[in-house]
């Protein structure tokens, strides 16, 4: 709205609206995403009558939004782990077992994020925090994802509905995460990085010997 008419924002979201391979034409069509900043048929979070359940935007700072989003995608998993759960029957004991694995690991990655996220708020620097969050997620996605694609069966092969009826929101979520999680060990930091990170600063390991530390990288 026009300054001039009183009201003003220091930021407004427009979801859907965007240039380069991500563009779509306003209104945008239906996407995964749970985030209202994002999905342009969710209204604001704090205006919904169960705001207190859900993740809150603190502010418009890139810590905030980096936040948000974290605490989006952990509720997302957690309503996955749900959803997964009350879909099996109290004669699959072994799933059922596999579950309770999974809701464990999801739990203490859950809470070694907080300290994590913690840490960033107080200012400090990436720590081993942020490689414990990052190995116990990997430990948790991918026999997550297995167990998930093995409950589907069948129809686990199948991505979305061949018949091109209505599809849930989260059709084909099993698959992407199956699919998605091997990268997991490989990205944002390898998991024998992640390691090391733990095993010197944590343990007091010795650092692996490196012969280039005082060279520049164009003569190593």
């Amino acid at each position: 709205m026009h300054a001039a008419k009183g009201l003003q924002w220091p930021a407004v979201f427009v979801p859907g609206l965007a240039v380069g391979e991500r563009s779509r034409v306003f209104p945008a069509k239906p996407r995964l995403s749970t985030r209202w900043t994002d999905n342009a048929r969710l209204i604001p979070f704090s205006l919904r009558g169960d705001a207190g359940d859900l993740p809150e935007l603190r502010g418009l700072d890139a810590t905030s939004r980096e936040a948000f989003t974290d605490a989006c995608a952990a509720r997302d998993l957690a309503e996955l782990l749900r959803r997964l759960g009350a879909a099996l029957p109290d004669s699959a004991a072994v799933a059922r077992d596999q579950w309770a694995r999974r809701m464990v690991d999801y739990k203490i990655t859950q809470w070694t994020g907080l300290r994590a996220q913690a840490a960033r708020q107080a200012g400090k620097p990436p720590g081993p925090e942020d490689s414990g969050t990052k190995l116990r997620a990997n430990a948790l996605i991918k026999p997550l994802a297995a167990l998930g694609m093995s409950v589907e069966g069948p129809a686990g092969t199948v991505y979305g509905d061949p018949r091109g009826r209505g599809e849930p929101p989260d059709v084909g979520e099993w698959q992407s995460m199956f699919l998605m999680s091997p990268s997991l060990s490989i990205r944002g930091g390898t998991d024998e990085i992640q390691h090391n990170i733990l095993g010197e600063r944590v343990l007091g390991l010795p650092a692996e010997p490196r012969v280039d530390k005082d060279k520049p990288f164009s003569e190593s």
